[in-house]
């Protein structure tokens, strides 16, 4: 285990703390953000859960996390920033902690690997998901490695209100509790679940709300579908060239030992059903998902981001393995790790268009928010439906007497109040079933303006979108 004094323990500190640095700094000079839909919206829903209680329940906001994050974005969209990069910072000091358990070598490259793999280093400064679902998931893994089965069980069990697929992770708990004997865990693993049943039945009278409220019904007319290679052929903008490198190595090591005749490694059952088990298993099954168009997948490949501090821990024992056959020399070994783990941030601060900058989709939506704040006044109906859009405003999205969304618009859209504004979205608009033509039909209204992005972008669809935000004025 890691000691307060060892040198290993320092080096890991410093790698989280750098990584902390970096992605303070990061927010700090990006004039834009990672992600204006997804992650803007989560912050919403958190910021204003303390005016409107009913979205601490809201299924496609997460309870989980709305719960958690919520003071931290009372301060604003900067606030749940530190939240996330708070959640990702704990979870490689966590998967520092786990690596030391299995006696793998070189413990803060795993923090080093797994911050600076390009994706995760991006979600952690936004508003989505992915950093506290990796924090729950690796704190977790570290009280059962360290026998604390109960309380890894318990915590584990919330993961499904973090992220939806945390329901495919709870069984791997299941099995490896069983295999323990720990029988009073292995109930505790349904706990989340019951627990946010219980507070569902009686704030919206239905017990088996998680089930009935699904936000991805439907999806998959909307999202469409891909290759189930699709993930797989992204694996660099996922884990970083020389963390794909490392993965494909300890991977192959794990099947050589798993079939050798001569085992040179004991295999721990924690490190084989909560490592390799849910990376696997949520690798997998986002790739059918996307596959066959299921549960609103859009091969969104930022997903993947959850569950790639396992994946760090998989490259690391890479080196474990290259130490066990007969690697020269510690010292070409610490040549290895440190060349994989500067090439791996290099790449990042590299790939990842990095400050976030006002550009392309960003573009028509800053435009029309400083063209139209100065003419609104705080009773102005105003039909919007992005979220960032929606922020750039400063309008509280959920209270409805004054901001409305698309979908409101479908009741709404005979008896227009004058002087209300649409402000229509080539992303958005559609999706909800609000095609150009579609407004331009409806009667008493006039475009004001319009504002387009600077080039065409190629959804993950495959379809093509030439970002733009046209202005209505009802009359």
């Amino acid at each position: 285990m890691l000691r307060t004094r060892d040198p290993q323990h320092l080096l890991a500190t410093a790698a989280v703390l750098l990584f902390a640095l970096a992605a303070f700094l990061i927010h700090y000079l990006s004039p834009g953000v990672y992600d204006l839909g997804d992650g803007i919206y989560h912050y919403q829903i958190a910021r204003y859960s303390w005016v409107h209680p009913h979205l601490l329940l809201d299924h496609w906001g997460k309870p989980f996390y709305t719960l958690l994050c919520s003071p931290f974005a009372q301060f604003g969209y900067t606030g749940a920033v530190v939240f996330n990069i708070i959640c990702a910072s704990s979870t490689l000091w966590i998967i520092t902690r786990i690596a030391s358990r299995f006696q793998l070598p070189f413990p803060a490259a795993a923090a080093l690997l797994a911050g600076f793999a390009p994706l995760f280093f991006d979600v952690s400064i936004s508003g989505l998901t992915e950093p506290l679902f990796g924090l729950v998931l690796s704190g977790a893994v570290l009280l059962i490695v360290n026998g604390k089965f109960k309380a890894g069980a318990l915590l584990v069990s919330f993961l499904p209100f973090v992220r939806t697929e945390g329901f495919l992770l709870l069984p791997l708990f299941g099995v490896l509790l069983l295999y323990r004997r720990q029988w009073a865990a292995v109930l505790l693993v349904g706990a989340g679940t019951l627990l946010y049943s219980i507070i569902g039945g009686i704030a919206k009278g239905d017990f088996l709300w998680v089930i009935h409220n699904n936000p991805y019904k439907g999806a998959e007319e909307i999202y469409g579908r891909g290759s189930i290679y699709h993930f797989l052929g992204n694996n660099e903008v996922i884990l970083g060239t020389a963390g794909v490198i490392l993965f494909a190595a300890g991977t192959l090591f794990f099947v050589y030992r798993f079939f050798a005749k001569q085992k040179t490694h004991a295999f721990v059952p924690e490190e084989i059903w909560l490592v390799y088990g849910t990376f696997f298993t949520y690798f997998v099954a986002h790739s059918i998902f996307w596959r066959f168009g299921l549960v609103g997948s859009l091969g969104l490949l930022r997903v993947i981001a959850a569950v790639s501090p396992m994946a760090a821990l998989v490259a690391l024992s890479a080196f474990r393995n290259m130490e066990r056959t007969g690697a020269k020399t510690k010292t070409v070994l610490t040549v290895l790790v440190v060349v994989a783990c500067a090439g791996n941030m290099i790449q990042t601060l590299r790939q990842s268009m990095i400050p976030f900058k006002i550009e392309n989709d960003f573009v028509p939506i800053v435009a029309v928010s400083e063209y139209i704040n100065p003419k609104l006044k705080p009773a102005t109906i105003v039909y919007a439906h992005h979220p960032y859009l929606v922020h750039l405003l400063n309008r509280d999205p959920f209270e409805e007497t004054t901001t409305r969304n698309y979908w409101i618009l479908y009741n709404d859209s005979a008896s227009l109040k004058p002087g209300s504004y649409i402000l229509w979205e080539s992303h958005f608009g559609p999706d909800c079933g609000w095609t150009r033509e579609k407004v331009e039909g409806m009667k008493g209204i006039t475009l004001e303006k319009t504002f387009r992005g600077t080039y065409e972008e190629t959804r993950a669809n495959g379809e093509k979108e030439w970002p733009e935000v046209r202005l209505y004025r009802v009359e």
